[in-house]
């Protein structure tokens, strides 16, 4: 943080959104345009929720769309490099090099996708509270979802 090491005292997004909103409400100058840039690790592999969503979909039955199918017939339109990514890091049959089901690890992926929906919305209820969501432009990107969507 600022140059220095600074120890992860607790869930990694919640941290780092305690920052941003630190920032946001006790150091930035009120009076100045800003820019905030909050960048979170989530789903990056091996995604881990935090104890709160750690069994929100125990439940859920994912089921892959049809296209998922490892068949000739769905197979013959597409080129060999997309079929080659099924079984890579990026792929449905052994994402991430998880050793467990795409619709088993949908249950990890998506409940730490959840800490990070409530960080944009705790940045987002602070902008409304304050009146700046009219002249604050949110960017939300992600470099995530590869085969899954």
């Amino acid at each position: 943080m600022d140059g220095k090491t600074v120890p992860q005292k607790g869930y990694i997004t919640d941290e780092l959104t305690d920052y941003a909103m630190n920032w946001l409400t006790k150091e930035r100058e009120p009076r100045k345009p800003f820019f905030l840039h909050l960048s979170h690790k989530g789903v990056h592999s091996d995604p881990l929720p935090p104890p709160r969503y750690a069994h929100q979909y125990d439940s859920t039955r994912f089921t892959l769309p049809a296209s998922a199918a490892d068949t000739p017939e769905n197979n013959k339109s597409k080129p060999l490099w997309v079929r080659n990514q099924r079984n890579s890091w990026h792929g449905i049959d052994f994402s991430y090099n998880a050793d467990v089901p795409m619709t088993e690890y949908f249950k990890y992926y998506y409940a730490t996708l959840l800490p990070i929906d409530d960080s944009l919305g705790r940045v987002m209820a602070y902008l409304r509270k304050n009146h700046l969501e009219k002249d604050t432009l949110a960017v939300f990107t992600s470099d995530n979802g590869y085969m899954i969507t």
